[in-house]
């Protein structure tokens, strides 16, 4: 099934979606199956129950507020990405979501059924005839008589999804203030948002609550948010400092690409917010030197 809505294009069994006559992105299985719902009731309230069920198959384990909430935020994510506006989807306090278009703009073109064989055959022989005589003329009328190059695409810029895991107190540390790490992992977040990372999307805490009892959090992560970049760090202490560590790896494999330690005094509280400023600078001239 393909539709047409809103100048986009969606091809619901390949999950490519694209601007018309664009050359557009391919959508993760759940967020392609979370636009097909909106497309298949537009300008209807769908709540929360029935865009879980039609993301996510009955018997997966997940914490569906949180997991609808990243799905949804990489579906608008994409929508504006191809030039859809940005109230494309709705969200209706306390009742659900809605896709803001009436029935007659959303457009759906089943696929043409499968040829027979002597369809097929016939095709194929009339379509190595007119390349045929294309040739022919290109080799012709074209200077030196080759073909035209193909036109150059475009790079598009990769985008990433970034993640920032509670700093681990090592066995027998406990800074103040109390849940250090936490809060240390939220400071970082809110100092990498506040200066920017560029084609980098920064996934909150409450988005990994679903995920904090599991031994496979990044491969978790990765499947059901799109993440593919993890922070993750340790505190610990000596007699006269606390050690703050911190990694950014790429998933997958779980290659480390940033590391960086920072020393502070043992007298007083954690300055988390310096800290935490100290990690953001790091991590931003890492991704300027990478660019370069």
């Amino acid at each position: 099934m393909r539709y047409e809505f809103a100048k986009l294009v969606f091809d619901a069994d390949s999950g490519r979606l694209a601007r018309q006559g664009g050359k557009g992105v391919s959508l993760r299985p759940q967020v392609a199956r979370l636009l097909q719902v909106f497309l298949d009731h537009p300008d209807q309230v769908l709540d929360r129950e029935t865009l879980c069920k039609a993301v996510w198959d009955e018997g997966t384990v997940i914490d569906f507020e949180s997991g609808l909430a990243a799905v949804l935020r990489e579906l608008r994510r994409a929508l504006t990405g191809q030039g859809a506006d940005d109230d494309l989807i709705e969200t209706i306090p306390r009742r659900g979501c809605r896709l803001t278009l009436a029935a007659d703009q959303v457009q759906r073109v089943e696929h043409s059924p499968p040829l027979n064989r002597s369809q097929v055959r016939r095709g194929i022989w009339g379509g190595a005839a007119f390349g045929a005589v294309v040739l022919l003329i290109f080799s012709l009328f074209w200077p030196g008589g080759s073909a035209p190059p193909p036109p150059e695409s475009e790079p598009q810029p990769q985008r990433h999804a970034l993640a920032i895991l509670p700093f681990e107190h090592l066995a027998g540390t406990e800074p103040e203030p109390p849940y250090s790490g936490i809060l240390l992992a939220d400071y970082l977040l809110t100092e990498l948002w506040r200066e920017g990372l560029q084609e980098t999307d920064l996934i909150g805490r409450t988005s990994l609550l679903a995920f904090e009892e599991r031994s496979d959090v990044a491969a978790a992560a990765a499947a059901e948010l799109g993440v593919d970049l993890l922070v993750e760090g340790s505190i610990s202490r000596d007699e006269d400092a606390w050690r703050i560590t911190a990694r950014l790896l790429q998933i997958p494999p779980g290659t480390v690409r940033w590391s960086m330690q920072i020393s502070v005094p043992t007298d007083g509280p954690l300055p988390l917010s310096e800290l935490a400023e100290q990690l953001a600078e790091g991590m931003r001239t890492d991704w300027s030197a990478r660019a370069e």
